[in-house]
């Protein structure tokens, strides 16, 4: 059964390629390397103890410690990036347009609705069925709808607002 390889640590990563085994025993290639492994083990036991408010992150530890190359961090070779980045700063231009298109209908749509009530009013007046019965049909001109006028001798009129 095979084991499932856990990932390792910075320093330890940074330890292994950073040693060479010579008769037995682990030499580090120089004292640079073995300086700077003191230093990023020793900052990340820091930010495990209770008094530090900000903990920095192994990986800002890591780059804060060897220094930072683009694209390189020292010790663990090419990296990547561990910041979002926007895929689309310019919104695409067939989609503004389909917007532009779904605006326009708009006001067409709304107004095939005001007139449908309108004419579910008529119908209404014409075959003697009280509106009242219909409030949702019922609007008033105030909003700038549509309104049905009905006459005595069972003709309406539209008033467009």
């Amino acid at each position: 059964m095979k084991e499932k390889k856990r990932k390792q640590s910075f320093p330890e990563r940074f330890k292994e390629t950073h040693i060479c085994h010579r008769l037995g025993e682990e030499v580090w290639i120089n004292d640079k390397a073995k300086e700077h492994h003191d230093e990023i083990v020793e900052k990340i036991a820091k930010q495990s103890q209770s008094n530090v408010t900000n903990p920095r992150s192994e990986v800002q530890i890591s780059i804060d410690v060897p220094g930072k190359r683009s694209g390189y961090l020292k010790g663990y070779g090419i990296r990547t990036s561990t910041y979002a980045t926007q895929s689309q700063a310019v919104p695409n231009s067939e989609v503004a347009a389909l917007k532009q298109v779904m605006a326009d209908q708009g006001k067409p749509i709304a107004n095939y609705g005001k007139k449908f009530k309108n004419m579910m009013l008529f119908m209404a007046t014409k075959f003697g069925i009280d509106p009242a019965t219909f409030p949702e049909l019922i609007s008033s001109s105030e909003n700038g709808e549509d309104t049905l006028i009905a006459h005595q001798d069972g003709t309406s009129t539209f008033n467009e607002g």
